[in-house]
Formats: C-alpha cells, sequence, structure tokens
C-alpha cells in the first residue's frame, strides 16, 4: 500500500521560511486517513461561487499535529512545494519585471473594460429610473485595487529534503510540544480529534466518525502544572458554554519532566 500523500508549501517570509499546514488532495487518501481517525477540514470551492462553501470538496486541509502524527507514525510522507509558482526562468529579475509589466498592461485592460460595462449598465438604470445625477466616469463609482500577487518579489530554492526537517522544527516548540503530545494522547484513546474554535476549545472530540456520532467533548489548551495560573472564571465559563451545547468541557495538563497527561472533565451544573 503506497504511502499517503501529505502537500506542504514553504513559504519566505520576511528572510524565514515557514510551513504551511498540509493538504490532501487524493480522495484515496482521505479515505485512509478516516479510516485512522483523521478528518480534517474540506476547504475546496469554486472560484466563481465562493460564497457557495456548504459544498466544499478536496483539498482536505489538515493541522500541524495531524501532519505531523500521520508522518511520525508510519502512514505517509511530504511532497514539498515552493510558494512561488513561477517556473525557474523567471527567476531572473530583468525576465520577472518584463513579464511584471506585461501583467500590470493587461489589469489595466481588463480594468477598462470592467469599467466600461460598469458604466454602461449604471447609466442604464439610472435612465430607466429617471435618475441622472451621477456624473459619468466619476471616479468614486470604481475603485481599483492593486494586485501584486502575480509574481512574487523574492524567491529562492530550498533543497526539498529538508522540509521535514523545517516542518518539524517549526512545530516542536516549547508552545507547542504541548498541543502535539495532547493531540497524541487524545488519538492513544482511540477519540476523533477536530479543531475546536468554534466551540471556544482548542480540539472538539468524537467518539467515532463524525458522521455517526455528535461531538462528546470540548478540550481547552493545554496548561502546565507548574507556571500557568488556573482561572476559576475561564473554567466556569468553559463548562457552561459545554453544557449548553450538550458536551463536556475538558482541562488538561501536562508535567514538564515526564510529559504525561492528565485530563480533568467539567460541567456546569447552576442552571436558572
Amino acid at each position: 500500500m503506497s504511502d499517503i500523500i501529505v502537500n506542504v508549501t514553504l513559504s519566505n517570509l520576511d528572510g524565514n521560511w515557514c510551513v504551511s499546514d498540509g493538504y490532501i488532495f487524493s480522495l484515496e487518501d482521505i479515505k485512509r486517513l478516516r479510516q485512522l481517525g483523521i478528518c480534517g477540514v474540506l476547504t475546496g470551492t469554486l472560484g466563481t461561487l465562493a460564497q457557495q462553501n456548504v459544498f466544499l470538496s478536496v483539498p482536505l486541509r489538515l493541522l500541524g499535529e495531524e501532519v505531523l502524527w500521520i508522518i511520525t507514525n508510519g502512514h505517509g510522507r511530504l511532497n514539498v512545494t515552493q510558494s512561488s509558482t513561477v517556473p525557474l526562468s523567471l527567476r531572473s529579475t530583468s525576465v520577472r519585471e518584463q513579464v511584471r509589466d506585461d501583467n500590470a498592461t493587461l489589469i489595466q485592460r481588463s480594468f477598462a473594460l470592467q469599467r466600461d460595462t460598469k458604466l454602461k449598465e449604471h447609466l442604464s438604470k439610472t435612465q430607466k429610473y429617471g435618475q441622472t445625477g451621477a456624473v459619468p466616469g466619476d471616479p468614486a463609482l470604481f475603485q481599483e485595487t492593486p494586485n501584486d500577487s502575480l509574481v512574487l518579489k523574492h524567491t529562492r530554492r530550498d533543497p526539498a529534503a529538508a522540509a521535514a526537517l523545517l516542518l518539524a522544527s517549526s512545530l516542536l516548540r516549547d508552545q507547542y510540544c504541548h498541543q502535539l503530545d495532547l493531540f497524541s494522547y487524545l488519538k492513544r484513546q482511540n477519540f476523533v480529534v477536530s479543531p475546536g474554535a468554534r466551540f471556544g476549545g482548542k480540539y472538539i472530540i468524537y467518539p467515532g466518525d463524525p458522521l455517526r456520532y455528535h461531538s462528546h467533548l470540548i478540550v481547552a489548551d493545554t496548561q502546565d502544572y507548574h507556571r500557568d495560573p488556573l482561572d476559576f472564571s475561564a473554567i466556569s465559563a468553559g463548562a457552561r458554554l459545554a453544557t449548553a451545547v450538550k458536551k463536556t468541557w475538558v482541562l488538561n495538563a501536562q508535567i514538564p519532566e515526564t510529559r504525561e497527561i492528565t485530563c480533568f472533565s467539567v460541567e456546569w451544573a447552576g442552571f436558572g
């Protein structure tokens, strides 16, 4: 059985290389991930109907924890691409500037056509309803926004072999180790883990496939026993929120020396 292909993108931000979230484009890989309890979030939509986000499709977006879990457990491998889609021949400054100028000309022509079309529609409507106060060609009617993203100004070649190390180094920082340990702990309990921002938590926990079960738990961010304060108002607020949506609020903490995760469930009992 072939490995699951996780697509990641290398980006250069102010001279620092970083790795994007993982994306899955193969339906077969998505099926295999679902059997492993990794559901991700579908993000594909139609470019011309972006507002129709109810019927999303591939690619499947994965959290950083999910990507590392797949790789470290031997279920898949990384496919690394550059953030720039510009071919190597365009990395020359002179060629890139020429392409940018040509694109700028095409954009201006496109704007002119759109402006003429919108102007004709506007005049037709004003004549229909007898409103002729607007001055034709008024620049306030048409706002142009520049588009400089067609050709990236800063590109760089980097060995794809370093992507796995870069991914691990960017995700395994001190503040992120706790999240990865928590995710691995929940997976060992045979839970299906999904992002929990819509319920005010770090993760939402399902006892099985989300198409068969409702989520049962809302897991908060991992805390440090020795350094992080225990906010009772946040605990009561989280528990009340979870109970209101028929779930349980889960606190968790980690002992830094052993990296052992301990969880506590909290329910709100003060109704009325």
